[in-house]
C-alpha cells in the first residue's frame, strides 16, 4: 500500500538487490514509485562511500529492469549522485490503460467529464492494438466469453474483454453504472433501450431508442440509469471482440438481464474468465 519507497546512499549497501526489490514490489500501490539517490561510481567524485562500494547508475537501472519494474524518470540536479525513480513495469498491455484510467476516477470531475477522459484513454488503447492473444479467444462453450482485466481496489472502475462467438449476441441487459465500450476487433452491433420504470418483479418498459454497428476502434457511451439498457452482437463470420470500462465494480454488481420475447427480467452477477 505505499505510494514511494525512497533509499538515499543505500542502495549500494544492500546484497541480493534484485531479490530485495522483487519482494518490495508487493507493497507497492498500483501506481507506486521507487526512488534512488545514490553516488556516480567515477573516478573523478570523491564524495560518498570508497569507489570499491559504489554502484554505477546503469546497474541499478538493470538491476530494476530484471527485478520488473521500468524507468519512470530522472533527475539530474544533484552533483555528486544520480536520481532515479521506477515504477513496476506493465505484467499486461492494459496495465497503462488501467493506471489512466485511476488517475481519471480520482481526478473529483463529474460523471460525464470522467467518462469523455476514459473514452480517450480506451480510444487510444484499441488503436494501439496491443491486447494479448490469450484475451481474444473464445470458450467454445460459451456465445460470448468476459475476460475480467482489471478490478480497481476501490471498486470505482473496472475493464473487460468481451470475446464474441460468429453472430453471438448478449442479452439485453442493464449496467446500474456509466459504460464507456469500443470494437477491438471485427464488427458489433450495439442496439440500446430506454427503461421507461425501474426493473422489479414484473417486467420493465423498454423502448428500443437506436441500433448501430460499430467497427475496430469506434467507442459508444452508455449512461447512467435509466440510459443504461442494451444489447450487443457479433454480426460478422468470424469472432470479434470488445472492451467495456464500467464504472463500477462488474465481479460484484448486481445488474438485470431482460428477455424481451417472454417479459421476463432476472437479477445476475457478471461471470467472467479472469485475466490473472
Amino acid at each position: 500500500s505505499a505510494d514511494w519507497v525512497f533509499l538515499c546512499d543505500t542502495y549500494h549497501q544492500l546484497s541480493d538487490r534484485v531479490s530485495y526489490l522483487r519482494k518490495l514490489a508487493p507493497g507497492l500501490k498500483p501506481e507506486g514509485r521507487v526512488a534512488i539517490v545514490d553516488f556516480h561510481k567515477r573516478e573523478d567524485i570523491l564524495e560518498g562511500p570508497p569507489f570499491a562500494e559504489k554502484v554505477e547508475r546503469e546497474t541499478v537501472i538493470r538491476e530494476f529492469h530484471e527485478a520488473g519494474y521500468e524507468l519512470d524518470r530522472e533527475e539530474d540536479f544533484l552533483p555528486y549522485q544520480y536520481f532515479l525513480v521506477f515504477r513496476r513495469a506493465p505484467a499486461h498491455s492494459f496495465d497503462l490503460l488501467a493506471r489512466a484510467i485511476s488517475e481519471v476516477m480520482s481526478s473529483g470531475a463529474g460523471d460525464r467529464q470522467e467518462q469523455w477522459q476514459v473514452a480517450a484513454l480506451l480510444s487510444q488503447y484499441l488503436q494501439g492494438q496491443t491486447l494479448e492473444a490469450k484475451f481474444q479467444r473464445p470458450n467454445p462453450a460459451l456465445p460470448v466469453t468476459t475476460y475480467l482485466l482489471h478490478t480497481d481496489p476501490d471498486g470505482r472502475f473496472s475493464i473487460a474483454a468481451l470475446v464474441f462467438q460468429p453472430h453471438a449476441r448478449t442479452t439485453v441487459h442493464d449496467h446500474q453504472s456509466w459504460v464507456v465500450w469500443g470494437t477491438y476487433t471485427g464488427q458489433e452491433r450495439e442496439t440500446r433501450y430506454l427503461r421507461t420504470d425501474l426493473a422489479g418483479n414484473r417486467f420493465p418498459r423498454l423502448t428500443p431508442e437506436w441500433s448501430q454497428v460499430f467497427g475496430a476502434g469506434d467507442v459508444s457511451f452508455i449512461d447512467p440509469p435509466p440510459r443504461d439498457v442494451h444489447g450487443v452482437e457479433d454480426v460478422t463470420d468470424s469472432v470479434s471482440v470488445s472492451l467495456h470500462v464500467h464504472a463500477t465494480d462488474i465481479a460484484k454488481q448486481a445488474r438485470n438481464s431482460y428477455d424481451v420475447k417472454r417479459r421476463i427480467v432476472k437479477s445476475f452477477v457478471q461471470s467472467y474468465e479472469p485475466a490473472m
